[in-house]
């Protein structure tokens, strides 16, 4: 060819491609140009360049096909006739194009930029791939099943597929069998939605469907008159190879829905997953861990595929492993470090709601831990809590049965005893949340077609499946078995032998992440019509054999036989009702409506008292206890609380009289609203301060005299011959002289020390004011032991802090009064020991009891009884006042220790001892015994975390009841209404304060006060406070 021949046809193509590019602004003037000369002159240079270039017009710059359909729509409505060449080739445009727009309405779009990137790869799946690609793009039709156990990986395929289809320039929607259906309320409006999507899809574009749950299109669209569905409006453009259409389905699901139809079922090739091997798996993990590009051993990953074929077995390998693989990822992303197994455990335990520990085996189980949780929500079942803890330990062993539900136990016992709690406690523990118990009242599954509402109905899902299908990791509770139906119990053995049940729409739920708990009440009657009174013992549960002839009688053998276990609940015992009744009785104080007032609840041990005369039943349980509890606190106390205006910070006393509960409200400031005094200084001349004590020792000398008289007549009787035939008195006088002879020493001594103390304070420049102070304050103590008008004086003392409430952040308030006391008394020479350290969850179980030994121990500390607030100031300077934003009160009870002879009887008291292997407590570093003491005949209860050996701390809590029940005996009952009195106030902070409301002093030395140096505080037992309020000075400082 000439050179003039090459120049013009390059001019030819030159000229072709400028038109090219000129066609898609001229099919917008011709679609969207309101000018119709402009469309029209449009229409005919697309003609004009059709006619050169033919219908093979270069697509690449074509607009989007809304704007061909409008460019269509105006040759037709506006140009008849003409342009017919532009015509066909719009409609062949139209044929070919994708309307992604238009796709949205109906689903995902995977192969679109943003969506792409977010489908994760799948591995190992080059065969699979080729056979559905087979399947897809073979003989028409072009549609697929793949069929896999949940996990197995189907869904990865189809997504590995997405990927391969973009890069050959296809796509992929994905429209759900609900998708068909959306935004559709009448009849026939779902097959006009399915006709456009069909429109919309068909070939020659290059479009596959992707249809998730695809067994589900054969119910789609029917109704009762109507067994037309989405599946069968698609069949013949399936059936002629219009659509390109991909689904994934269980097997069994698949047979039951769309594949049960088999008009519907030879349209789909199926593409079945297999099974993967340990080996196989390990294969995936890897190319997972390596996309991912962190750094993850060999060991962690077998760890991984090892947890997941025990707890997460209700899926398939890989899709199991893989899963939580790529949840780990996503956890440690950006932090840049090896990914360990901790971090394994850390997402299972996340995911499945059991806790870390119970899941690493490189953490011990505690048992005893474990048991104290359990014993603190169900009290007075420890064959039940030891059956529980036998089940968790082999759940933390991993030694249950893989293929079966972690457990299936039968609770038999009466009502209200505790089955229901244990089994929301057991939810608790092991899955983090008593919200996965699915309690079923079997009572309402009695008639023969009820079991149909546990595997579903129609298109609802099951009571018993849906729940566990959302939530695998659940504790099943089947309440009064015996109430349900045979058939329910035909399901029942299919749970228990294969740890699975398949629902009525096909799909297999797996139990075997589940524990199921039954409870029945056969056997374990209990007769209540024999009266019960404080004193006499629970009835007697029915014996074990009797229960199993029972149980018997009523279930099949092959149910009986397909129990793990058959646990004995027992009648509730009344000193387990009182320890209920505690619990309740805390519950109630930690409410918004007292937490939202901040206000401090002091409730009287007689309210529980009360509680128990009225509320307990052995044969109804701890229900009636319960409304027992809402009748007599809870309602007094919203009365009290609503019918009067309650200032924020104040103190409610609830006490009981008689068979009525008083509530009475002190505001938040000092009792009397007296101003308080400082605390007296050592300002006194110190020549005027000896000759003050010289002149007391002299004023106590006629009380002294008296004293000697007493042990003087105490010795005499000692003398008789048969003195010691009467052990208890000869014990109760000679402790008598002791004290006695201990006090007169102690005068003796104390007016040697005075001469001596004060010619060294005259004679000796190193004397130090200290030790007159000390002076002062052991002949304040002797004035007490000598003038003190309350009985028992001289005894030890018991001294028991219990926390009452507290609002805000803790301050510690038990341990910090017990320790002041602790100081106290030993600086006065008294022995101390601490008998009870014990401290739990519920903070009403926070208490410290110190056993004060020494003549005058009582004496000493009597009047500490009452209550003690510890506050945290904090400046409020819009009030411009100090107002309190953590508070917390403490009760000290102050009781003599009994001696002599009791009536205390130990017939009637009820024991418990065991052993604490990881308790801590405060003053006890590692209490060794848990003790717990109930006085039948006045409903006394008593628990204690003890040290020593058994034999000691039983007896010395022994007489610390003993001192309890004495108190009570001879306890006035009080005629103001004011129950226990304030005591003092211990505020912390930049300006620390402590005020003592008796004897109206203060001083800013909150530390000495911690440290035992409260002497200007202390009043006795049983005395006017003000009467005191000159002696005893201390160094306010």
């Amino acid at each position: 060819m000439s050179i003039g021949g090459v120049r013009q046809q390059i001019a030819k193509v030159l000229d072709a491609c400028a038109e090219s590019l000129a066609v898609p602004a001229l099919l917008a003037r011709l679609a969207e140009d309101t000018d119709s000369d402009v469309r029209r002159m449009a229409a005919d240079t697309l003609e004009r360049i059709l006619n050169r270039q033919g219908i093979s017009l270069v697509q690449a710059q074509l607009p989007r096909p809304s704007v061909l359909k409008e460019a269509r729509s105006r040759l037709v409505s506006e140009l008849q006739g003409k342009h017919e060449r532009l015509l066909e080739w719009l409609q062949e445009q139209l044929r070919m194009s994708i309307d992604f727009e238009e796709l949205r309405n109906f689903g995902t779009v995977l192969t679109k930029e943003g969506e792409i990137e977010q489908l994760p790869r799948a591995y190992g799946v080059a065969e699979l791939l080729r056979a559905l690609r087979h399947a897809l793009f073979g003989p028409a039709p072009h549609a697929a099943v793949v069929l896999g156990e949940p996990g197995s990986g189907k869904t990865a395929l189809i997504h590995e597929l997405a990927h391969q289809l973009r890069q050959e320039g296809w796509h992929m929607v994905r429209v759900s069998p609900t998708d068909f259906m959306a935004g559709t309320r009448y009849s026939g409006e779902w097959e006009t939605r399915v006709t456009n999507l069909v429109a919309a899809v068909r070939a020659p574009r290059k479009l596959v469907v992707y249809v998730p749950n695809l067994q589900d299109l054969s119910t789609m669209g029917t109704w009762s008159k109507s067994d037309a569905s989405v599946a069968s409006a698609l069949a013949p453009h399936i059936e002629c190879g219009d659509l390109y259409i991909v689904g994934e389905s269980t097997h069994e699901a698949f047979r039951s829905g769309l594949g049960a139809i088999a008009s519907l079922r030879r349209l789909f090739q199926p593409v079945e997953m297999p099974n993967l091997t340990v080996a196989e798996t390990r294969e995936v993990l890897k190319s997972v861990r390596d996309e991912a590009g962190v750094s993850m051993s060999e060991g962690v990953l077998d760890r991984l595929v090892e947890l997941t074929d025990y707890f997460l077995a209700g899926a398939a390998q890989p899709g199991r492993s893989v899963g939580l693989l790529r949840r780990v990822l996503a956890e440690q992303k950006g932090h840049g470090r090896a990914v360990t197994e901790s971090d394994v455990l850390a997402t299972l335990s996340a995911s499945t709601g059991i806790p870390a520990d119970l899941l690493d085996d490189a953490k011990p189980m505690h048992r005893e831990t474990a048991r104290g949780f359990f014993e603190a929500r169900i009290m007075g079942q420890a064959e039940a809590v030891d059956a529980i803890l036998d089940l968790v330990t082999l759940i933390k062993a991993g030694l249950t049965d893989p293929g079966k539900p972690f457990g299936i136990l039968l609770f038999v016992g009466p009502t209200g005893v505790g089955k229901t709690e244990l089994a929301r406690a057991l939810a608790e523990y092991l899955f983090g949340d008593a919200g996965r118990l699915l309690r079923l009242d079997m009572s309402e599954f009695a008639t023969f077609d009820a079991h149909e509402r546990l595997i579903g109905w129609g298109t609802r899902p099951g009571l018993l499946t849906g729940p566990i299908r959302e939530r695998p990791f659940s504790v099943v509770l089947l309440d009064e078995i015996e109430k349900a139906h045979a058939n329910v119990f035909d399901l029942c053995l299919q749970v228990f032998d294969a740890g699975r049940l398949t629902d009525t729409q096909g799909r297999t739920v797996d139990f075997r992440r589940t524990i199921i708990i039954l409870t029945s009440n056969l056997g374990a009657a209990i007769a209540t019509d024999t009266p019960y009174g404080f004193g006499r013992s629970a009835p007697a549960a029915p014996d074990r054999e009797s229960m199993l002839r029972e149980l018997g009688r009523w279930f099949r053998p092959e149910f009986l036989n397909r129990l793990d276990r058959i646990v004995s609940f027992q009648p509730l015992a009344v000193e387990t009702a009182e320890r209920i009744a505690r619990r309740e009785v805390g519950r109630v104080l930690q409410r918004s409506g007292l937490a939202r007032r901040k206000l401090a609840v002091d409730v009287d041990p007689t309210v529980v008292k009360l509680m128990l005369k009225e509320g307990y039943s052995p044969a109804l349980g701890a229900r009636p206890l319960k409304r027992t509890v809402e009748r007599l606190l809870l309602l007094p106390l919203a009365k009290a609380i609503t019918e009067a205006e309650v200032p924020q910070g104040s103190l409610v006393r609830i006490a009981a009289r008689g068979q009525k509960v008083h509530v009475q409200i002190a505001p938040p400031e000092a009792p009397d609203g007296a101003a308080m005094n400082p605390a007296p200084t050592l300002s006194t001349p110190q020549l005027e301060r000896f000759a003050r004590l010289k002149q007391l020792l002299a004023d106590l000398q006629p009380a002294g005299e008296e004293m000697q008289r007493r042990k003087v007549e105490l010795l005499a009787e000692s003398a008789h011959r048969d003195f010691w035939q009467r052990k208890d008195r000869a014990r109760l006088v000679m402790d008598q002289i002791y004290r006695l002879d201990s006090v007169l020493a102690r005068m003796e001594d104390i007016a040697e020390r005075l001469v001596l103390e004060e010619e060294l304070s005259q004679t000796t420049s190193s004397w130090e004011q200290e030790r007159l102070r000390s002076l002062e304050n052991e002949v304040s103590h002797l004035e007490i032991l000598l003038r003190g008008r309350a009985p028992r004086l001289l005894d030890d003392a018991f001294v028991t802090v219990a926390h009452v409430a507290r609002h805000g952040a803790a301050l510690d308030g038990v341990r910090r009064l017990a320790e002041m006391y602790v100081k106290l008394a030993r600086r006065r020479g008294f022995a101390v020991e601490v008998i009870d350290d014990h401290v739990l969850d519920d903070p009403h179980e926070d208490q410290i009891t110190l056993a004060v030994v020494g003549p005058g121990g009582f004496a000493l500390l009597g009047g500490e009884t009452g209550l003690h607030h510890l506050t945290a100031g904090k400046e409020d300077r819009q009030q411009g006042r100090k107002r309190s934003a953590d508070r917390e009160v403490v009760r000290v009870e102050v009781l003599p220790c009994p001696s002599g002879e009791s009536r205390f009887s130990t017939e009637n008291l009820q024991v418990g001892i065991k052993p604490l292997r990881h308790a801590h407590g405060r003053l006890i570093r590692k209490p060794q015994h848990q003790v717990e003491l109930f006085h039948r005949p006045t409903m006394t209860g008593l628990r204690a975390w003890c040290g020593g050996s058994k034999a000691e701390a039983l007896d010395k809590l022994r007489l610390l009841l003993r001192a309890r029940l004495e108190a009570e005996a001879t306890a006035q009952p009080s005629t103001d209404g004011q129950g226990q009195p304030i005591i003092r106030r211990y505020t912390f902070g930049p300006a620390p304060l402590v005020r003592d409301f008796r004897t109206r002093r203060t001083t800013g030395r909150i530390d000495l006060v911690l440290a035992g140096r409260l002497d200007a505080f202390l009043v006795p037992p049983d005395s006017d406070a003000r009467a005191h309020e000159d002696n005893a000075p201390v160094d306010s400082r």
